[in-house]
């Protein structure tokens, strides 16, 4: 399967017609990806990519009057529920002015509840890009920016089992190599999880 999004908090005129509306540039923000799985006799064999990009302006909340203060103003949409209202603010997991690649392969063994899973992230993002103290306006000095990256690429070991109808456990470990504007280190993650499932049959 593949997707695709695109978002636009605003448009300039001048992108399309080629005289510009506002001061303001056409704020952007795309993803894309796929995924695959395929059966291999009784393993399962699944693949994932993700990648996607946000303008340097993206979920930013800087509109700043010097009488009011409005910090956090902008790009905060209000949706309105019966009980309250919810606030969305427009953003990515990555934050404004990010480039970034990601993905996983991954592999279950059969019935055995073995799992192995190879995970990948790659980041560029723009050191000048941020949501309170960029200004909400064109700028070459921060579209053109120094660029920060980071990185992580682990291997998740899973085990889970089912030791009976309505319990099971898992545990696993998930050695990581995690890099920063070039330097590196190694992480080490263990855990686990017990889930107890209860049912019952509620009589008026």
């Amino acid at each position: 399967m593949l997707f695709g999004q695109a978002g636009y908090d605003d448009i300039n005129a001048a992108d399309i017609s080629g005289v510009g509306d506002t001061d303001i540039p056409t704020i952007y923000a795309y993803i894309f990806g796929g995924n695959y799985e395929k059966m291999l006799s009784r393993d399962v064999l699944r693949l994932i990519l993700e990648g996607g990009v946000t303008h340097y302006l993206w979920g930013n909340f800087h509109e700043f009057d010097p009488d009011k203060g409005n910090y956090l103003s902008r790009a905060i949409y209000r949706y309105l529920r019966d009980e309250e209202t919810v606030l969305l603010p427009l953003t990515s997991p990555y934050g404004p002015g990010s480039r970034w690649v990601k993905g996983s392969g991954e592999y279950a063994w059969g019935n055995t509840g073995f799992l192995t899973r190879l995970n990948f992230e790659l980041v560029s993002h723009n050191s000048a890009a941020d949501l309170v103290r960029t200004s909400y306006e064109a700028s070459e000095t921060v579209s053109e920016a120094e660029r920060e990256l980071w990185g992580r690429l682990g291997l998740h070991l899973q085990f889970a089992d089912d030791f009976n109808a309505a319990h099971m456990y898992s545990v696993y470990i998930e050695p990581a190599y995690s890099l920063r504007n070039g330097g590196g280190w190694m992480e080490l993650t263990l855990g686990g999880k017990l889930e107890l499932l209860h049912r019952g049959i509620l009589e008026k």
